[in-house]
């Protein structure tokens, strides 16, 4: 299991919650640094995605064991909203329906109205198996990749991700 870490009052680096001072820039870590520390503010998730007051969390389980990667809401370098699909679903969909107008006249209407049908029932396939995809990446290379359902749940979550963001830079 991941062990617990706290965040350096001085430097924002992440430690563990047994060290006696910052592997960073060495400042001590009391015990009011490990309150602050745990106390952070739950603001929104989505999925296995926590997002708090300082930083963007995942949880995930690997091999039976908790881990997670952090992201300090100031340390982050992009946030990529996309889509995960199988694209030869699409592209076969188009195939077919461009075969259906161009064969019709060597192979008569059947061939047309099927070739049409199968050609709509790929594409449709393609668009209800597609997926939205959400990318949090950090200056150091670490990035947070979660497949959700919802589009606007996904626009939401990343909305706020940015207010926070922008609230943490002001401070």
């Amino acid at each position: 299991m991941a062990e617990d870490m706290i965040k350096c009052p001085k430097c924002g680096a992440e430690n563990k919650i047994s060290d006696a001072f910052c592997a960073e820039c060495g400042e001590k870590l009391t015990a009011e640094t490990q309150e602050e520390s745990k106390s952070c503010n739950v603001i929104s998730s989505l999925g296995s995605i926590t997002l708090t007051d300082d930083y963007v969390v995942q949880y995930f389980s690997k091999a039976g064991f908790e881990e997670y990667t952090c992201i300090f809401l100031k340390d982050i370098s992009s946030i990529k909203r996309g889509y995960r699909s199988n694209p030869a679903l699409l592209v076969l969909g188009i195939i077919t329906i461009l075969l259906a107008f161009t064969c019709s006249r060597q192979f008569g209407g059947e061939f047309f109205m099927w070739s049409l049908i199968i050609g709509i029932i790929l594409i449709i396939i393609f668009f209800i198996t597609r997926k939205n995809k959400l990318i949090i990446s950090a200056h150091d290379g670490s990035k947070i990749l979660r497949i959700v359902e919802g589009s606007s749940k996904t626009k939401e979550f990343v909305n706020e991700i940015i207010e926070a963001k922008r609230k943490v830079e002001y401070k």
